[in-house]
């Protein structure tokens, strides 16, 4: 996604398919929710990878967005791969 998408209509559509709220979407993208509020409001844009999680999230809400449930199983893999990118950036020996 470039900067000439609308973020603000993507978070909206992704809080709406997901049921979930800015602090629920910031937490499954990894990032505060004040970031995502600048982000809806064109203050700020999300890094190429943000920008492709937020694509990935929704490419799939469209494919299934008839078959929703909480916790999606694709904001449960987001979450997971975060807890193992902060367990490894935390704890360097594990």
């Amino acid at each position: 996604m470039s900067q000439a998408v609308n973020y603000s209509r993507v978070i909206d559509l992704l809080k709406m398919r997901y049921r979930i709220n800015q602090d629920g979407l910031a937490y499954y993208l990894g990032v505060h929710p004040m970031t995502v509020s600048k982000w809806n409001h064109r203050k700020l844009f999300p890094s190429s990878f943000h920008a492709e999680l937020l694509a990935e999230l929704l490419r799939v809400s469209e494919l299934d967005r008839f078959e929703l449930s909480f916790p999606h199983p694709v904001m449960l893999s987001l979450l997971e791969f975060w807890r193992r990118v902060f367990v490894f950036s935390v704890e360097p020996g594990i």
